[in-house]
């Protein structure tokens, strides 16, 4: 399966972004699987696995808010 994550508001609005093997670690850091350049972004902010069947996305426990289909939120599946 060949998944994206697709960025839908500013400022990476429109970015697309590989999703790859079971977990991608996204967050501000160069080392991590995606990284976004953001000062709203924790260094490591969270991870996004797929379970063979879905995907579901894990804060951090960072400081700064996740939202999670359009609510905040620590974790959850994604749609």
């Amino acid at each position: 399966m060949q998944a994206r994550l697709i960025a839908i508001a500013e400022p990476f609005e429109g970015s697309s972004f590989h999703l790859g093997g079971q977990e991608s670690i996204i967050g501000r850091d160069g080392a991590n699987d995606i990284c976004l350049e953001d000062s709203a972004v924790s260094r490591k902010h969270c991870a996004i696995t797929y379970d063979g069947v879905g995907f579901e996305l894990h804060d951090f426990g960072t400081r700064n808010l996740t939202f999670i289909n359009g609510l905040p939120g620590e974790t959850g599946p994604l749609r």
